[in-house]
Parts: C-alpha cells; structure tokens; sequence
C-alpha cells in the first residue's frame, strides 16, 4: 500500500530524476508503512490505560519518522540548492563576458545614431532656453525640428508672448480706468449723498420753522380768541352788572320821594350841559348854552321851595 503519492510533472521533472529523489525518502517511508499496521490497531482499541501507553509510544515513533524526514529533505534542498547557485554561476560568467562584447559591438553599430540622438539632444536644450524666456512650454520634440519650421515656431512664440504683454498692459490699462471709473462713481455718489442730506437737513429745519410758525400763529390766535372771549365775557359781565344797577338804581329811584327825584334829574341834566362846555363856537348856540345852564341853575331853589 502507497501511503504518499507525488505527480512528479507538476513539478517539471522526468521520471527517473523523480525516482532518485524518491529513493532517498523510501527508508522513511517503509517505516510509516510498518506503523500504519500499529496506528490502525491502536485508534481500533478502548481506551484505557495500555492502549494510552501504546498512543503514546507510537506517537514517539511517528515523531522519529517526521524529524528523520526532516532530516533527508534538508540535506537533498541543500544539494540542490548549491547545484542551482552553481548552474547561476555559469549563467552569469558567461554574461559577463558577452555582455561587454555585445554593447561594444552595439556602440558601432549605433554610432551615427548616437551621433544623432547627441546632435537632438544639444538642439532640444539650446532651443529650450531660446524659448525659455518667453513661454513656460517646452515642447520635447523640439530636436528634432527642421531649421525652418524651429525658426517659425520661435517666432511664433515671441509673437505670442508680446501679445500677451501688450494684452495684459491692455488690460491694465482698462482695469485701471475701471478702477479711477468707479472711485469718481462713487465720489459723486457721496457728492450727491452729502446733497441730498444738506436738503433733508434743509427741509427739515425749513417744515420745523414753518411748524414753529404755524405753531406760534396757532397761539396768538388761541390768545386772540381768548382774548376776545375774555373781553365779550368782562363785556357782558359789566352789561349785566350795569343792567342790574341801573335796575337797582330805577327801583332806588322809584322808591325815592318826588324831592330825590327832582334833585336826581337836575344832576343828570346838569351834567350833560357840563359836558358840552366850550364845545359851541358860534355866539348863538354858546347863549343858548348859558340859557340852558341858567334854567337848570334856577331849579334848585324851587325844588327846595
């Protein structure tokens, strides 16, 4: 019974090297064949204290075939791993010696190519800083351009460049009369704004002052009117009060006897022809004057009488 069974062509190897590797593990391998018959009468058993012995001393001997294996596999990697470094060996002496061989002959062989690649590569750097100034592009096939189209190309990139200054003094120049556009914009806004808040304050000092007038107009005719209303009111308090006493004063006169009365009316006439006196200029009505007062004059010793 084969108990380890290894395709030797998965590992590219023929036959007869597979068999030879083999060999070496047979001893090892006769042996696990030999335990087999003990491990399968052991795991067959009960357990108890001779089949644990038994576990154990052939677990012991399953250890020593596993170590000893161990010990052929490192000794048969270690033979075959200096037979590869050795077969390395070879490899890499004989490339030494073509290698150096071959990139001479490949330097001749390439020499005019070289040459160009050298002539490129001096072009390709010289036209790079010719450009350098004026664009931050380098192209990498510049080299290899022919002399005509290098030298349009170049003068199509300082056309370009000195179009873009004259752009960007261009725009400069608009930005910065945008600029100075709306600073005077903005200084006529606050010109206007200034304008506009003198007004305000003007129409408002103007609409107080005609409130103070209108206000103070209001006032005088309030006062006016009270006024008014105070005097109508005196007016008519003293009417009533002279009402009242020439009332009382003819109920006085009423009750007086006919001598009072007499004496009354010669007071009131005398008075009103005191009143007139010097008031006539003509002779005439000035003895008329005297007439009167005389004819008054006389009543009182009849009034006594």
């Amino acid at each position: 019974m084969t108990l380890i069974k290894i395709d030797h062509t998965e590992y590219g190897l023929d036959e007869k090297k597979a068999q030879q590797i083999s060999d070496m593990f047979k001893p090892m391998l006769d042996r696990m064949t030999a335990l087999e018959v003990q491990f399968n009468e052991v795991v067959s058993r009960e357990i108890e204290p001779e089949t644990i012995q038994m576990a154990h001393d052939l677990r012991l001997a399953y250890v020593k075939v596993r170590t000893g294996t161990d010990a052929i596999h490192k000794q048969l990697k270690a033979f075959y791993l200096n037979g590869g470094r050795f077969v390395d060996g070879w490899r890499n002496a004989q490339r030494m010696a073509s290698q150096g061989n071959e990139e001479k002959l490949k330097a001749i062989e390439d020499h005019f190519v070289n040459l160009e690649k050298e002539k490129v590569a001096k072009l390709q750097h010289e036209r790079s800083q010719a450009l350098d100034p004026y664009t931050e592009f380098i192209p990498p096939q510049l080299g290899e351009m022919a002399e005509d189209v290098w030298e349009n190309y170049l003068f199509g990139v300082k056309a370009a460049h000195e179009q873009r200054i004259a752009d960007q003094e261009a725009q400069r120049i608009a930005e910065e009369k945008k600029r100075k556009d709306e600073e005077l914009r903005q200084a006529r806004i606050r010109k206007q704004n200034y304008k506009l808040r003198l007004e305000a304050k003007e129409r408002e000092a103007a609409q107080a002052e005609e409130r103070r007038i209108q206000e103070e107009k209001l006032a005088k005719e309030r006062a006016a009117r009270e006024k008014i209303e105070q005097e109508l009111r005196a007016k008519e308090e003293a009417e009533q009060r002279a009402r009242e006493e020439e009332k009382a004063r003819l109920e006085a006169e009423r009750k007086k006897g006919d001598k009072d009365k007499a004496h009354t009316m010669m007071d009131e006439l005398l008075v009103v022809v005191h009143k007139y006196d010097g008031s006539f200029k003509s002779k005439k009505y000035q003895e008329l004057h005297a007439w009167i007062w005389n004819m008054i004059s006389q009543l009182g010793p009849k009034i006594e009488a």
